[in-house]
């Protein structure tokens, strides 16, 4: 999930519907999302972390309505502009997971992991592809880490069907 709304919102040239509408996570409004933040992108009145920020909000957009390239690309500007910027790191492996690129997910799911230790999606989310992979011990870490952060049942249940696959019915 992004946050960082007020980010976007920063600069009062913006008009609050655009920054709302940009900033909704609602799969079914992906295209007026897009158009949104496309409008405050080009509006030239974002810059540094807000544009990075919008750019990422608009990869997500683009990710939700399954065009995947549009999406990374969007997201090595949000990187680019904010390189600290978390969720970008996080949304962009999603992006490379949905292609197959796994190798580049992990390397997206640890940057954003060494940004914020205690992001327990990104943990969730690394701990999926190291179990695509075959790595279940380092994914079976990675379920606990989550967990133990809060990630809830989400971590939960994966963790649970790995251990099923494993034939790991111990309590």
């Amino acid at each position: 999930a992004l946050s960082g709304l007020a980010a976007v919102r920063a600069n009062a040239y913006l008009t609050r519907n655009d920054a709302l509408t940009c900033a909704n996570q609602n799969r079914s409004h992906s295209n007026s999302r897009i158009s949104a933040c496309t409008a405050m992108i080009k509006s030239g009145r974002l810059r540094g972390r807000p544009l990075g920020v919008a750019y990422a909000l608009r990869g997500l957009a683009y990710l939700d309505r399954g065009d995947t390239p549009a999406a990374i690309g969007d997201f090595n500007r949000a990187i680019a502009l904010a390189p600290d910027f978390v969720p970008a790191y996080q949304n962009r492996g999603n992006a490379w997971y949905a292609r197959g690129n796994y190798g580049e997910a992990l390397d997206d799911y640890d940057t954003a992991i060494k940004l914020d230790p205690k992001a327990a999606s990104a943990y969730v989310n690394r701990a999926t592809v190291k179990r695509d992979l075959g790595i279940i011990s380092e994914a079976l870490a990675d379920y606990q880490k989550a967990i133990t952060l809060g990630a809830g049942a989400p971590a939960y249940a994966s963790r649970g069907q790995l251990y099923m696959r494993q034939l790991d019915y111990a309590p």
